[in-house]
Order: C-alpha cells, then sequence, then structure tokens
C-alpha cells in the first residue's frame, strides 16, 4: 500500500510538471505546430505529431499509470477490508473518492477523442428544429450593461418545444441549451441579421409575413414556409397558399417576382426584411454524462468521509 501511495504521489508530480511544461510549449508554438490544438481535443495531437509535444506523450503514459496504480490499489483496499467483515459505508469513502477520480480520467477521454462541433443553428423568429427533436423559435435578446455603458450580460429569450411540451428559457454565454446530461450542448455564439420577413401584395391586399406565420389575402391563406437562397445566392421565400375546397399550393418567389394562383389571384414578393436571429453552436459532448456521474461520486465518497471524522 506505501509503494502505491508512493507512485501515486510521484504520477502527481509528473502531471503538474508535463502540465506546465505543456503550457510553455503551446504558447511558444500557438501560430505553427500548435495552431489547431484545443484541450477538449486530443485528436489534433496526433493528426500532426511534433516534438514540440512531446510532454502530451508523456501524460498519457503517466496518466495511465496513475490510473492503474489507483484501481488496483483501490481494488485491494476494498478487497482486504471486505474479507475482515468491514461493512460500514464510511470504510469505504476513500474508495468511493478512487473511483470517482477514475471516471473523471474516463469523461476527459472520451471528451478527448469522440467530441465534435456539429453543424450550428440559427433561431429566428419562425420554428426552427435544434437537431436533437425539440424545435425554438426566439422571442427577443435582453441586454444589461455596467454603469459606464459597456455590456455585461446578452442573453436570448426561447420558447422551446420538446415532445409537445413548451417552456420559455433563456441562453447566455454560460447558460447553453444542453440535453442528455450535457451531452448535446447548444451554446450561445452571437446575434445576427437574417432574413425572415416577407412583403407580400396582391390583386386582394398586402400583409407583412414571418416565417411559420399566416395571412389571409382574399379568399386564400397565405403560409411563409421558409426564407433562404437558392444556388446562385439570390434571397427567395417558400410559400403555401390553400382556399377552402382547394388543395394547397407551394411555390417559391424571388423578389419582386409575381405568382398567379389557380383561382386568379395574383401575388408579388416586394422584398425581404432582415430581424435578429440567434447563431447557437452545437457541440456534442459525449464526456459530459460520465463526468457528472464522477461528480457525484465524489460528493457521496467526501460526505462519507465527512460522516466518519464527525464520529
Amino acid at each position: 500500500m506505501a509503494r502505491s501511495q508512493g507512485l501515486g504521489l510521484l504520477c502527481g508530480q509528473f502531471t503538474v510538471l508535463l502540465l506546465g511544461i505543456g503550457s510553455i510549449a503551446l504558447t511558444a508554438t500557438r501560430e505553427t505546430v500548435s495552431a489547431n490544438i484545443v484541450l477538449d481535443d486530443i485528436r489534433p495531437f496526433f493528426d500532426r505529431p511534433s516534438w514540440w509535444h512531446l510532454w502530451f506523450y508523456l501524460l498519457i503514459v503517466v496518466m495511465s499509470v496513475y490510473a492503474l496504480n489507483t484501481l488496483l490499489a483501490t481494488l485491494h483496499n476494498v478487497w482486504q477490508r471486505w474479507t475482515v467483515g468491514v461493512r460500514a459505508p464510511s470504510a469505504y469513502a476513500a474508495a468511493i473518492v478512487h473511483l470517482g477520480f477514475l471516471l473523471a480520467l474516463v469523461a476527459h477521454l472520451l471528451g478527448g477523442v469522440y467530441s465534435e462541433e456539429l453543424e450550428p443553428v440559427v433561431v429566428g423568429s419562425g420554428w426552427t428544429g435544434l437537431g436533437d427533436g425539440r424545435s425554438a423559435r426566439l422571442e427577443g435578446f435582453e441586454f444589461e450593461t455596467f454603469p459606464d455603458g459597456k455590456p455585461s450580460k446578452i442573453a436570448a429569450k426561447l420558447e422551446l418545444v420538446d415532445g409537445g411540451r413548451s417552456e420559455r428559457v433563456e441562453v447566455g454565454y454560460n447558460h447553453p441549451l444542453s440535453s442528455g446530461f450535457g451531452e448535446d450542448l447548444l451554446l450561445f455564439n452571437r446575434m445576427v441579421q437574417t432574413l425572415q420577413v416577407a412583403n407580400v401584395v396582391s390583386s386582394a391586399g398586402a400583409c407583412q409575413l414571418a416565417i411559420r406565420n399566416y395571412c389571409q389575402l382574399g379568399d386564400a391563406q397565405l403560409l411563409l414556409l421558409s426564407v433562404g437562397f437558392n444556388p446562385q445566392n439570390i434571397p427567395m421565400a417558400q410559400f403555401q397558399a390553400t382556399r377552402p375546397g382547394s388543395e394547397a399550393e407551394t411555390f417559391a418567389l424571388y423578389p419582386t417576382q409575381g405568382k398567379r394562383l389557380s383561382d386568379g389571384t395574383t401575388l408579388r414578393l416586394n422584398g425581404l426584411e432582415p430581424r435578429p436571429s440567434l447563431l447557437l453552436r452545437h457541440r456534442h459532448a459525449p464526456g459530459n454524462p460520465v463526468a457528472f456521474a464522477a461528480s457525484l461520486l465524489l460528493l457521496v465518497g467526501l460526505a462519507l468521509m465527512g460522516r466518519r471524522w464527525l464520529g
């Protein structure tokens, strides 16, 4: 046991030393071999191996020895206590803390190898799928400032629908939307301007439509399905017109372009207007649920230690 403790202490000291060296090496090569290095993704270390990253390759060896030593010492200690009849939960507090530590290492490994940036999501005034079965639409932004006028907080107010249940949520720089215990994260990136409103005129009147909203033009009910760009990067709007007793007509219009419906009504898209939207980073982080479990184990272990110390 004493030898395993000594090895663990030595591994801990080497870990601190290598991380210190790594901090200096990354700073010195930030514009060259370390340009793509971020410490929540270890794959770039192996995409372009470099002598400047030798500290990291040694760190993997040290941490592997550290983890194996901790695991074997913990199993040995638990086996000894159990075989002599020790059943008090507080007697296994250190083992639970060690297990939490090992689980935290697994979380870092999962995150470093399997985390990835997914396609970003732009949320505007119309309903937008978030890629995880939920939909959201932007209700507005909230700004707070310091006395000197500098911004202290920027947050987006969203209406979120998940499985038929609707709720209002806030997304900020340190307050992402998450699912699966943090496995999928939608992080506030920035406020952007996107085309979201269509100005439509017809022989029956005129209206201004936001995405997924309706307006009545004579007998026809007009729905703005989407706003986007064609392959030539020309803005366009997708509509659906419905009338009683007739099939729905779906069509696209470009600014200033007209369309004659089957009942003779003529529509023209006068223009498209931008509105504030929210750009969200979509990050898949499979290590987060494991890190959450590790934190719970550490909490339980420390609580049992405190109970033992307090008698």
